[in-house]
């Protein structure tokens, strides 16, 4: 399985069966511009992809999509890149935004 952001069309996913699927706007992802991805998870476990977008942080755990903004602790809801090498024990992802160093959820 292959993932590519892209400035328009939102997150692309090109699955084994040589299908390329859509997530934008009408799917629930926060913004048509994907700025950076980053899958996290523990060995054995599908993992979790996050997706910085101008609007928010965002996850898609098993087709679904969780936003994390302002409203639930993000210092700021412009996240420009997430970084898998700044991750917790617990598998949580840590990222850096615009105005902060870092961010747990």
């Amino acid at each position: 399985m292959v993932w590519a952001g892209s400035q328009r069309s939102g997150l692309l996913r090109f699955a084994d069966d040589g299908r390329w699927q859509v997530f934008d706007v009408h799917s629930g992802l926060p913004a048509n511009l994907v700025l950076s991805l980053l899958a996290t998870g523990r060995d054995g476990e599908e993992p979790t992809l996050w997706v910085t977008t101008p609007a928010v942080l965002s996850r898609l755990d098993r087709e679904r999509w969780h936003s994390t903004d302002t409203r639930s602790g993000l210092p700021n809801d412009l996240v420009v890149a997430a970084s898998a090498k700044l991750r917790s024990p617990t598998g949580c992802a840590l990222s850096g935004s615009a105005l902060s160093a870092a961010w747990c959820g």
